[in-house]
């Protein structure tokens, strides 16, 4: 290993790191982890604002892109989609604790220990922006896909896909994102640079 390299410059850190938080979010622990955290932003009150800022913008995104998909979407109330294509429509009905901001806590965890390499400060600087943003996109796709899947084939596969199959996209959305920042973004050090910092 380089000397300028550190164990955290390793992908595989992060490929066990990653694997380990979805373990706990796959795991039948997952209600109580999502009851505990849930409760703490309800204690802090945290939970206003995604509700009241957050929460609109995001079933408005939501909406437009099922309109771009051929559907007719109506919001109702900031929450309410009425998904309709031609006689048949379907009541998506979305709460402050839906948008992804676990996935949000997951990313963060991940980018303490992904950026602490010995990387350049400005390719830290883009990973971190294109995760927040990539964060947000996966929370778009998530809701999007359970609307459709409540259209074509009912309540219960939504449901269904949005406690496991929504986990299991946000986990490969997320590798696919490291694998893309080690590949591309985030770029080594120079050692000089790395020893006059230290000095």
């Amino acid at each position: 290993m380089d000397e300028a390299e550190t164990i955290l410059d390793r992908p595989i850190v992060l490929f066990l790191l990653v694997a380990g938080f979805g373990t706990i979010l796959v795991m039948p622990l997952n209600a109580l982890f999502n009851d505990v955290v849930t409760r703490i932003v309800i204690a802090t009150g945290l939970y206003e604002p995604i509700r009241d800022v957050v929460l609109p913008r995001v079933v408005a995104m939501v909406a437009v892109m099922l309109n771009v998909l051929g559907f007719e979407t109506t919001v109702y109330n900031f929450q309410l989609l009425a998904v309709t294509r031609g006689a048949h429509t379907v009541w998506v009905i979305l709460f402050w604790n839906c948008v992804g901001w676990q996935t949000l806590i997951l990313l963060l965890c991940t980018l303490v220990f992904g950026t602490a390499g010995s990387y350049t400060k400005l390719s830290k600087l883009i990973c971190i922006t294109l995760g927040l943003q990539f964060t947000l996109l996966i929370s778009y796709l998530r809701i999007l896909l359970m609307s459709i899947v409540a259209f074509f084939w009912g309540t219960l596969p939504a449901i269904i896909f949005h406690e496991y199959g929504g986990t299991v996209l946000v986990l490969f959305c997320l590798f696919l994102f490291w694998y893309v920042s080690f590949k591309w973004i985030l770029v080594k050090a120079p050692l000089s640079g790395m020893l006059n910092n230290a000095g």
